[in-house]
């Protein structure tokens, strides 16, 4: 849940869906809203200290023996999807 109780950031995988993504949710069940959607995994996912945006473990598969893996960031409107090039998450925003 985020800093101010308002939404729910969760993973979604099936297999007939494909990777995991990326949804939130308003903490009373309505406006569910998927935001990222790649061949990719996304994993993790925690919100910043503000509850503006995610950050989040991107496993990338693409179809070699080495599974190379990048912190993303992504606000909660689905815009500013950013490869931060970290291998770690961003200071101060685990608690």
């Amino acid at each position: 849940m985020n800093p101010d109780g308002q939404h729910i950031a969760f993973l979604r995988f099936s297999p007939s869906f494909g990777p995991s993504e990326i949804f939130i949710i308003d903490a009373d069940g309505r406006n569910l809203k998927q935001l990222t959607e790649n061949p990719d995994t996304e994993l993790s996912p925690h919100w910043s200290p503000d509850g503006r945006s995610l950050v989040f473990y991107n496993e990338d598969v693409s179809g070699t023996d080495e599974i190379l893996g990048t912190i993303f960031t992504i606000n909660i409107d689905g815009t500013n999807y950013f490869n931060t090039g970290q291998q770690g998450v961003p200071e101060g925003w685990l608690n």
